[in-house]
């Protein structure tokens, strides 16, 4: 379905018209209308670190504009599960242009049907199996393989302990607050890098359930970033 700009244009003026959205959720409709949209597919892929970047504001301040976007209705902000990178699963995020799909939760261009709409145990969000067939995969799943890539991708910290199980249930517990997984996993992976040039005693590693609770994968976005030291951080 191509999707000219008009479209686009007439879709971000009615965000604006209904007053629901704060400056922050329009802020990133706009970055991603104009400058990340395929007018072929109707879809945007970029990272959550360029759509913040793009928008002039910090990476936490993005994560909850786009759970915004994708709460409203307005927003489909899926990860496909199937299209994993070495960052982790592919964002996706998908306007509902259509303003009967908005209103229905069905598109009668597209037959795809609105998350709504989705099974029960079955969170849309979190999950990209094939629209069509409705084919999806619960969060617990999704959650379960994105950690394990997570977990594979964090450095290690041998021969010093770096409890599994804790560290599972914050990464579980910062998804359900809405944060996509590959931005977790894009900061472990620049962690690790991080690591690799400047750590040299395993000691000094942060445990895995620390990271994650302090959301340190936020100063870890770009690949050659260096963060400056919170207070009592290693």
């Amino acid at each position: 379905m191509s999707s000219p700009l008009t479209v686009r244009m007439d879709f971000f003026a009615e965000m604006i018209r209904v007053k629901i959205f704060t400056r922050s959720a329009l802020a990133i409709a706009f970055i991603l209308l104009y400058r990340h949209f395929n007018a072929d597919t109707a879809r945007c892929d970029p990272s959550v670190a360029t759509i913040a970047r793009g928008a002039g504001m910090n990476v936490r301040v993005a994560h909850k504009a786009i759970r915004e976007l994708r709460e409203s209705g307005w927003w489909e902000v899926r990860i496909c599960a199937g299209t994993v990178t070495k960052f982790g699963p592919t964002n996706v995020y998908v306007p509902l242009l259509d303003p009967l799909f908005r209103r229905t939760g069905v598109s009668h261009e597209t037959g795809v049907p609105h998350r709504a709409d989705l099974s029960p145990g079955v969170d849309d969000p979190l999950s990209c199996g094939t629209a069509r067939t409705g084919k999806r995969k619960p969060v617990t799943i999704l959650c379960a393989e994105a950690f394990e890539t997570f977990w594979q991708i964090y450095p290690s910290r041998r021969p010093h302990s770096n409890p599994k199980e804790p560290a599972r249930l914050k990464f579980e517990a910062a998804v359900k607050h809405g944060l996509e997984p590959a931005i977790i996993i894009r900061g472990a992976e620049n962690y690790a890098a991080y690591v690799a040039s400047y750590i040299a005693d395993p000691r000094h590693i942060a445990q895995a359930k620390t990271w994650l609770n302090e959301e340190r994968w936020a100063d870890y976005q770009e690949a050659h970033e260096i963060p400056q030291l919170r207070a009592g951080m290693i």
